[in-house]
């Protein structure tokens, strides 16, 4: 047994000790202790009688209740069961009752207990009637509480299998992202060494660096600045395969020490990358990271290339980011896209 299930034990027999005194056992003992002035009056068979309220109780919260109702919802059974106990139980707390009932008479009389006249059948029909209603509360109070019980248990599964799921989810998505964004880097590395040899060496230096970052540094969250380095690392990438090319790459971090998911900019930088125009270098790549004690953000814009925005694959990058956020970050995050004269925009942000 784990120590959070033993924590959780002692707690629940805690709660439980604490709920038979309060429901059972101090009622009759106010009682009592009002009318005897004084505890060391009381008698043993009023504490016989919460023990058999505690017993019915117990009995159903422990053996009726999950065998009858919660495995094979039996209710007729159920019913029958309980008639029978609670209807014992009530008889049984009526003779506890009239033996308490001798012990005061004793007590007053000096010791001597002279014959007591039997209760007429009215009276008798109406204690034990009450008794049984009592039973019948508790019985109903032990069902009220088995199913709340169950009903929390099946939450708490309900959420770890969802939990469960969702990181599931999202280890797969993240696998799809390593691949996607090696394949797209290493494509333009290739375009280089055609061009610069000198910078494909350079590139691929920066490439061991984010990969790196990638697969032996990637916790859960990471420093807003990490995350930042990376995405800067790969816009120098991006500039030596790109150097007649405007990239306009600007940080505004106002929170220090501010943590986010890894990997969660790269979707967005890469896709104004690939579907830039690049056949008019006139058209600038903006790229905006900015943070305060309210949100982060990023920006992005790019002109529109009609022939790269017809590619299969345009906009895959972005529909993982959608649901990596939606899955990690739920309505704390959202992305905008939009298209405003002539160039595409992204907006990223995450409320923190």
């Amino acid at each position: 047994m784990t120590s959070l299930n033993k924590n959780h034990a002692v707690i629940t027999v805690f709660i439980h000790s604490i709920f038979i005194v309060l429901m059972f056992f101090l009622p009759d003992l106010l009682h009592h202790y009002t009318k005897a002035n004084g505890l060391w009056n009381l008698s043993i068979w009023s504490f016989a009688r919460s023990a058999v309220l505690v017993f019915v109780f117990y009995v159903n919260y422990l053996i009726i209740i999950p065998q009858l109702l919660l495995k094979r919802r039996r209710w007729v059974p159920f019913v029958l069961v309980n008639l029978a106990l609670c209807l014992a139980a009530a008889l049984l707390m009526r003779y506890l009752g009239h033996l308490e009932h001798l012990e005061w008479v004793a007590r007053d009389s000096g010791g001597v207990v002279r014959p007591q006249l039997p209760l007429p059948t009215a009276d008798l029909v109406s204690f034990i009637l009450r008794d049984f209603i009592l039973q019948i509360m508790v019985t109903a109070l032990a069902v009220a509480l088995r199913l709340s019980r169950k009903w929390i248990d099946l939450e708490q599964k309900h959420q770890q299998a969802l939990v469960a799921s969702r990181e599931a989810e999202l280890a797969g998505l993240r696998q799809q992202l390593n691949p996607h964004f090696l394949f797209n880097t290493l494509n333009s590395i290739y375009a280089l060494i055609a061009i610069s040899p000198e910078d494909a060496q350079r590139a691929v230096h920066a490439l061991s660096h984010m990969l790196r970052y990638i697969i032996y540094e990637n916790p859960e969250e990471v420093e807003l600045d990490r995350e930042v380095d990376f995405i800067s690392t790969f816009v120098e990438l991006m500039r030596l395969r790109m150097p007649d090319r405007a990239i306009n790459f600007s940080v505004d971090n106002q929170a220090p020490g501010a943590t986010i998911v890894p990997l969660v900019f790269i979707a967005q930088v890469e896709n104004a990358f690939k579907h830039g125009n690049t056949a008019n270098h006139s058209e600038p790549i903006d790229i905006t990271i900015r943070a305060n004690h309210r949100c982060i953000e990023c920006l992005t814009a790019n002109g529109i290339d009609r022939k790269a925005s017809r590619d299969k694959g345009h906009g895959v990058g972005l529909a993982n980011l959608r649901r990596r956020l939606e899955i990690i970050y739920g309505d704390a995050a959202a992305l905008h896209t939009e298209i405003v004269n002539n160039q595409y925009i992204t907006h990223l942000t995450i409320i923190r």
